[in-house]
């Protein structure tokens, strides 16, 4: 896997401390995202923000295409972005355990 990516027009931050988000942490719950396949693939990145992390395609410095978000209060969305907007089919678990298939 590709190491961390810098994105221009968003703010990154990493942060050295027990309170990190760690790529690790995200486990998949649907079958939109086959991140080992999508690992292999031109446009592939792992980007950490403020609160989140992004594994999936970027191109010019958008989330494009698949991708999982996993964000510091539990909620993680797995599915399709386009020009770093969720669109399409997607899944969504939100920090009180309710999900969302569409």
């Amino acid at each position: 896997m590709k190491m961390n990516t810098d994105i221009s027009n968003h703010d990154l931050v990493i942060v050295n401390n027990k309170e990190e988000l760690l790529f690790e942490d995200v486990i998949l719950e649907s079958n939109e995202v086959d991140l080992k396949a999508l690992s292999q693939i031109d446009g592939y990145k792992e980007v950490r923000y403020k609160d989140a992390v992004y594994m999936g395609t970027v191109i010019n410095s958008k989330r494009h295409g698949k991708g999982v978000m996993r964000y510091r209060n539990g909620r993680q969305y797995e599915g399709f972005w386009d020009r770093d907007l969720r669109d399409g089919k997607g899944f969504e678990r939100y920090p009180n355990g309710n999900t969302y298939f569409g």
